[in-house]
């Protein structure tokens, strides 16, 4: 994945560098036109951040801030097809030469803007951010081990199996976020039992009973 993204931006900049040398190929010694360019490369880099952000944050684990992600990116996106137009417009109008005032300002202007947006779902996501309380496990993690255990067991504990999957969708549907919930040392013990569950607890002859005491308590969490 990392090899792709990076592959991803190398190639973009290529392309965009590559469009204003086939463009412009005698502006090359040209500064205002470096700048602009430059600033393209920028624009793309930036974008290229938010999205490896978007798609590789764990945002099941810790709190609510990839909720706002899409719309982080949506307005980094917004920003740089502004942006382009206008330093593209200006920049043909001026004939690729140095840039006026006006470009300058409409871009600070925008700038100012997007910013501004940027910066207000930033303090919204960091609002209604939700943390895990100290010595909870997140909702994913207990989920995770208890598939693994599921996969993992014999086909000849089919009962211990059928109530693993019965505790899995149980914690998935009906167990509050570990941020959320009223019963947070509930919780807490229900997490703390799942994490330390091995096969060898699943084997014995009591499985089925603890399985069942795991049942009871995820309901009442």
């Amino acid at each position: 994945m990392k090899k792709l993204s990076y592959f991803l931006l190398a190639f973009s900049i290529t392309i965009v560098i590559g469009i204003a040398v086939l463009i412009k190929p005698d502006k090359l010694d040209n500064i205002s036109f470096l700048l602009a360019l430059s600033w393209l490369v920028i624009l793309v880099v930036f974008n290229w951040i938010i999205a490896v952000f978007f798609f590789t944050s764990d945002h099941e684990k810790n709190t609510t801030h990839f909720g706002i992600l899409p719309s982080l990116h949506s307005i980094v996106f917004l920003y740089s097809v502004y942006s382009i137009v206008i330093l593209i417009y200006f920049w043909h109008s001026s004939e690729y030469s140095t840039l006026p005032i006006i470009h300058w300002i409409s871009q600070l202007i925008g700038l100012g803007i997007f910013g501004i947006i940027f910066i207000l779902i930033l303090i919204a996501g960091k609002t209604a951010q939700i943390s895990i309380p100290i010595g909870a496990e997140p909702k994913e993690e207990l989920l995770d081990k208890l598939k693994f255990l599921t996969l993992s067991l014999p086909n000849d504990f089919k009962t211990t199996k059928k109530l693993l999957k019965d505790l899995e969708s149980t914690v998935r549907h009906s167990v509050s976020h570990p941020g959320a919930t009223k019963y947070i040392r509930r919780y807490i013990d229900l997490s703390n039992r799942i994490m330390s569950l091995s096969l060898s607890d699943l084997t014995k002859s009591d499985s089925e009973g603890l399985i069942k005491e795991l049942l009871i308590l995820a309901k009442s969490c």
